[in-house]
């Protein structure tokens, strides 16, 4: 076999691979025999096939699958030769002639990243825990899930569901053209434009008002986005919030079969236990990776990778805008050119790639029982969790996706171990409900 490597720029090889043409011929007549003995063809008994009618019949065939064969095992071989790790499949076209079997692989390898020194890595590791204060809260939350209104005849105020008709009236147009819409709220929630929420208190049934609102710039309506319009608004009614004592009945409704406050209390600090914790890993683990990444910037990444986390960051950010547009009926948008995904895939690659030689030369194995405890995590959230576990495990892209996310994990907590790392304290809200930019709409 002779291999001949070429550096085509960057990490970009071609490696042409020649072998004598017949050890693709004696597979070929390897798998012609084999083809006669198991083929089942009118007018012959099965086993008797003569090779001629099989080569007539199933020559092209035969002779991809012999020249697959042939390549998959020369270019494992050739590759471990010239020592190259390819970075993704790589391409390969066969040469047509008839004294020799030739072929030309492209592809990229893997970057070499040298020494990788995180033992002067220094930063922040978050600690947090569960207190008495954070499962009352959650309690209040699930009082609030099963919550009542009832119809008052007085004006609105903090918690009150508000329901209203509208509309708007911008300098060239109204909306809508004739009529109002109708909308409702919970007040002190921040769900609706802050302006117009705010008009909305000491508001009773039938009070009419006006207010100018600010629409942000990527608001749904291209009329109204970045600009300021005046809301014409009346209120149809004011709810008031009754919310459900927390009795055996209520607790029992929760799966806590002896309806014990206790247990019911508990229960919940188990559950923020885990939340917590799966929080507190995600944290650590984008520390990590801004640390490595601020340190290894300069490391070159597969153009093949980065073209494939394009592609796939291309398609989950138009499943999301397709299932945004349909919740509210608005046309389907067009996916976003690949490319401009670039500098975020070039940055997952680069997390990845460092990530994964970490674990290998540290001889970092995969924590099974860790795995199990994310899918259980995961899986906590469904009505079914048993389901949801099973999709998990019969689904190789999403296994592979929560045993990746588990592996960068225990290659964070490793790195931790090794850095020079403070530990400050947070609370349970900063770690997982941390606050969030701009302003809301």
């Amino acid at each position: 076999m002779q291999v001949v490597v070429e550096n085509t720029g960057g990490l970009s090889r071609r490696m042409r691979v020649e072998v004598p043409a017949d050890q693709l011929h004696q597979r070929i007549e390897k798998q012609v025999r084999e083809y006669a003995r198991s083929v089942n063809i009118k007018g012959f008994r099965r086993g008797k096939v003569p090779t001629m009618v099989v080569e007539q019949r199933f020559g092209p065939q035969i002779r991809n699958e012999a020249s697959g064969e042939l390549i998959r095992e020369t270019l494992d071989k050739a590759l471990q030769e010239q020592g190259l790790k390819p970075a993704t499949a790589p391409s390969v076209a066969t040469e047509k002639d008839a004294e020799k079997f030739a072929y030309t692989a492209t592809f990229d390898v893997l970057p070499e990243f040298g020494e990788i020194d995180v033992t002067g890595l220094s930063f922040e590791r978050e600690v947090a825990e569960v207190t008495d204060e954070d499962i009352d809260r959650m309690i209040d939350n699930l009082r609030r899930q099963r919550v009542k209104f009832n119809a008052v005849e007085r004006a609105a105020k903090e918690t009150d569901m508000v329901a209203f008709e509208y509309h708007v009236q911008a300098e060239d147009f109204r909306d809508p053209l004739e009529g109002v819409e109708r909308g409702a709220t919970i007040l002190g929630q921040g769900a609706i434009f802050t302006e117009l929420e705010a008009a909305l208190y000491e508001k009773s049934v039938d009070d009419e008002f006006t207010v100018e609102v600010n629409f942000p710039e990527s608001y749904r309506d291209s009329r109204l986005a970045g600009k300021s319009a005046t809301v014409h608004a009346k209120v149809v009614k004011v709810n008031e919030a009754e919310l459900p004592e927390v009795d055996a009945d209520f607790i029992r409704s929760f799966g806590i079969a002896n309806g014990e406050m206790d247990t019911f209390r508990r229960e919940i600090r188990n559950n923020l236990d885990r939340e917590l914790a799966q929080a507190l890993s995600a944290r650590l683990r984008a520390t990590v990776i801004d640390q490595l990444l601020d340190k290894h910037a300069d490391v070159e990444v597969p153009a093949s990778m980065v073209e494939q986390e394009c592609q796939s960051l291309q398609s989950a950010n138009h499943r999301q805008a397709l299932q945004q547009a349909r919740s509210q009926g608005a046309p389907e948008p067009q996916p976003l050119p690949a490319d401009s995904f670039t500098d975020t895939a070039k940055r997952r690659v680069r997390a990845g790639l460092l990530l994964s030689e970490i674990a290998s030369r540290q001889s970092l194995s995969l924590d099974n029982s860790r795995v199990q405890a994310s899918l259980a995590q995961i899986a906590s959230t469904y009505e079914d969790p048993s389901e949801v576990i099973e999709a998990y495990r019969q689904s190789p892209e999403l296994m592979r996706a929560v045993q990746s996310r588990v592996m960068e994990e225990q290659v964070a907590e490793w790195v931790a171990s090794q850095a020079q790392v403070s530990e400050v304290q947070r609370g349970f809200q900063d770690v997982v409900s941390p606050p969030k930019a701009g302003s809301t709409a």
